[in-house]
């Protein structure tokens, strides 16, 4: 996955402007799968997508164990996405970084290749992330200038 920049600004909550409301995140792009990934030893599920009043993408996550379940004490947290022109991460604004702005910081976001799902075994890699760009995808679409959804070739 290259992470090539979008030419113009991407709204990931609300879609293409022919999309009547928002996209539900676990219904739309987890399609009421759960989305894991790990970090160090540690394994957290996302939540939810979503966006503040700045505009700026965040997750809501919670620390899970191998077995998916919450660790004792674990609360939700707002974990949000900022990135740099080479692709590196942070979750952390500043000014020489950028809300999510190509796929590859979308798949980074949701897990990217540190994403897990659920096996009789417990939490096993997976390509989770993959499908929910993919899912992310077929919601947020952009319309060429002068293109009618709404007639049929």
């Amino acid at each position: 996955m290259t992470n090539r920049q979008w030419k113009e600004n991407i709204d990931l909550i609300e879609g293409c402007s022919h999309r009547k409301g928002v996209i539900d995140f676990v219904t739309n792009i987890l399609e009421n799968q759960k989305l894991y990934y790990k970090k160090g030893n540690k394994h957290y599920q996302i939540l939810d997508f979503k966006r503040d009043q700045n505009g700026d993408y965040y997750t809501v996550e919670i620390e899970v164990s191998a077995t998916g379940n919450n660790m004792p004490g674990a609360v939700e947290t707002n974990v949000y996405h900022y990135f740099d022109n080479l692709g590196n991460h942070s979750n952390i604004k500043t000014e020489n970084n950028h809300k999510i702005n190509s796929l590859y910081e979308l798949h980074s976001a949701l897990g990217g290749i540190w994403s897990e799902s659920m096996t009789n075994n417990g939490l096993q890699y997976s390509e989770a992330s993959v499908k929910a760009v993919v899912n992310f995808m077929n919601s947020v679409t952009v319309l060429k200038p002068g293109t009618d959804p709404e007639i049929k070739d």
